[in-house]
């Protein structure tokens, strides 16, 4: 081996954040800091946790919940435009979109006055 250009080998202690256990090796910095380790993740231990870092999870879910939500929107429009093309009512684009706000079934009446 080459001299002095290897970094130095020396006892380590690696702490998982999460369950606070320590472990010892060797390795080339003195101290280790891990979020997870065999102790405490889900693939070892079997049991399902939720590790959140900084809100994560939260914004996930509401990410998620406002998806739903256009997604309900979207096909409740669908189905007002399915019922109104069923009875024989012509629905233009324009009424599309208050068909999405508009809690009360499109009428043919509502339609040919506003056409």
């Amino acid at each position: 081996m080459k001299e002095g250009i290897h970094p130095d080998y020396v006892a380590s202690v690696v702490t998982c954040t999460s369950c606070n256990s320590t472990l010892h090796t060797h390795a080339t910095v003195p101290e280790m800091r891990i979020d997870l380790c065999s102790n405490c993740h889900p693939f070892y231990t079997g049991k399902q946790r939720i590790v959140d870092t900084a809100g994560r999870v939260e914004r996930f879910n509401q990410r998620r919940a406002a998806g739903d939500k256009a997604a309900k929107e979207v096909k409740a429009a669908t189905r007002k435009r399915e019922k109104a093309a069923s009875a024989g009512v012509v629905v233009p684009d324009r009424v599309e979109a208050e068909m999405v706000d508009a809690p009360e079934a499109v009428t043919a009446e509502a339609v040919t006055s506003e056409a």
